[in-house]
């Protein structure tokens, strides 16, 4: 097990220091000093145990000459003993494994003033057949296969007696509406002002050091390899002044200006803005959520680009072009981004136990290359997140763990709908079906594919990138203890593998049982 030492450290002088700062009463005994420190104490947390089982022969990534043979050539030449779904690889696979995270949050009051929060993360620790990265907290989830102990949140607040205007600093949880443009932790400050009057909440907050564990699949604790130095600002409204109605209106800026990477190697910058409107209400037995986002701002490109380089590599015209990037040393190139996203979701109770609901979400874009050959990462229509963790599906467009094909709910490019009936079977025990469907928002282009090409197979360029079915179970046996399993399967339409070049394959299935005991 990997443990931060200086996260270990800095707990027990923190818990340490807080119990030593609570005030011994005089002249009361032993249950009276108790009492006090209990009154200045408090925590809660969790404990999630997870059993996956995964099988696939969809490729969850581009298919290359040694990627994906033929299974009917390599399954007759092998014999009947050497089936493709008895082994895992990027190609095939068929495994379980099993995962484990613990949370713990502690609430120290010093004074009527002062609070002192801290919260830790043991996880995802996973155990079983960790030999391939497609599943697992790498892909659909966060952090990777190894344990660790980590800081979530770590802050010291400062507030008036009523609690209504707070001040915040140390490291500490943030995001928008659904995680959908954020949804991460950092190191900085924020103000909390709330105004019952005005049915109103205010919160801006300012981060120095973002977490950047997700992307990096390396959760290793608070440290200066796992979080990166950028500015963001958000700043937000909250306004429930309506009955069932809540609403959230948001402004966030993420400024990096990091040229080089920890090896040395330039990278490319950015200046990005994003708006969004966040809406949801309830009137009689309908519900509806509306979420609109903009996106500005500019990307710096370390060097120009040029279109196909590796069929110009070798070439007089690439040699001059190297050249001339070398005579200009430092040199950066810049992109416009002008992009939009947004969700959706409207819902009626059909009866007390029995409700459904149709959503849409989705984001401008291309994935893929664009048809000249060039990245699509500087496209003016491409939407950028800033460390998001968006959930639809369980396999799509997934956040959670096990599989997913567009990790962390990257929708850029992507419109995925879906139809949702949700059931209170017994007291206890409700279940979810879900049906979705994922389309591009740019159709793929053929004219890159070594594969799936369009002749003599006679395809044709998708935007239909495949369907996928749900269902889940959560069973509550007791109030704080909950047991879940759910099914998800997908089967790939033509967009998916022209994006991936997959030439066979269509399938991945996903299944889950878990128990989470909050305390």
């Amino acid at each position: 097990m990997i443990l931060n030492r200086n996260t270990l450290n800095g707990g027990a002088i923190l818990l340490f220091l807080a119990t030593m700062l609570s005030p011994i009463l005089p002249g009361k005994g032993l249950q009276a000093q108790s009492t006090s420190n209990m009154e200045r104490f408090d925590y809660n947390g969790s404990m999630l145990v997870r059993g996956f089982y995964t099988s696939r022969d969809l490729p969850l990534e581009k298919q290359t000459a040694n990627l994906c043979p033929n299974p009917f050539q390599q399954n007759s030449s092998s014999g009947s003993g050497s089936s493709g779904n008895s082994s895992n690889s990027r190609c095939r696979e068929e495994r379980d494994f099993y995962t484990a995270r613990f949370r713990l949050n502690f609430a120290f009051r010093p004074s009527n003033y002062v609070d002192v929060l801290y919260g830790l993360e043991v996880g995802h620790v996973e155990f079983g057949d960790s030999t391939t990265g497609d599943t697992g907290p790498g892909s659909g989830g966060t952090g990777s296969g190894s344990a660790n102990l980590e800081t979530r949140e770590l802050r010291l607040k400062i507030h008036n007696e009523d609690d209504t205007l707070s001040f915040h600093a140390g490291i500490f949880p943030y995001g928008t509406p659904n995680g959908f443009v954020a949804a991460t932790s950092g190191a900085g400050f924020y103000l909390d002002y709330a105004v019952p009057d005005w049915y109103s909440n205010f919160e801006v907050y300012y981060i120095k050091k973002e977490d950047q564990s997700r992307v990096d699949r390396d959760s290793n604790g608070f440290n200066d390899n796992n979080y990166k130095d950028v500015d963001v600002v958000l700043a937000n409204w909250k306004y429930s002044g309506l009955p069932g109605y809540r609403s959230e209106l948001y402004g966030l800026y993420r400024g990096d200006k990091r040229t080089e990477d920890e090896s040395g190697n330039a990278r490319d910058t950015s200046t990005l803005y994003w708006a969004g409107l966040f809406q949801r209400y309830r009137w009689g037995r309908f519900s509806f959520m509306l979420h609109l986002i903009g996106n500005w701002g500019h990307v710096y490109a370390t060097a120009p680009e040029y279109p196909r380089e590796d069929l110009l590599e070798g070439s007089s015209i690439f040699s001059l072009a190297q050249n001339a990037e070398n005579f200009i040393p430092d040199q950066r190139e810049k992109h416009a981004i002008a992009a939009g996203a947004g969700e959706a979701e409207i819902g009626f109770q059909i009866t007390d136990d029995i409700k459904i609901s149709a959503a849409v979400a989705g984001a401008s874009g291309r994935r893929g290359v664009e048809p000249d050959g060039r990245s699509v990462d500087y496209r003016a229509d491409q939407f950028h997140y800033a460390s998001q963790a968006y959930q639809f599906s369980e396999i799509a467009v997934d956040s959670s763990g096990g599989y997913s094909l567009f990790a962390l709910g990257d929708l850029t490019g992507l419109v995925v709908r879906g139809l949702r009936l949700e059931a209170q079977v017994f007291e206890s025990v409700d279940t979810l079906i879900g049906y979705y469907s994922l389309h591009s928002f740019r159709t793929p282009t053929l004219d890159y594919n070594q594969f799936f090409t369009r002749f003599p197979g006679g395809k044709a360029p998708s935007s239909y990138f495949g369907q996928e079915i749900n269902w889940k179970v959560n069973w509550r046996p007791f109030s704080d203890l909950t047991l879940s399993a759910y099914v998800a399967y997908f089967d790939a339409g033509d967009g998916y593998k022209v994006l991936r070049d997959v030439e066979y394959g269509d399938r991945a299935l996903e299944i889950l049982v878990s128990a989470e005991q909050t305390f």
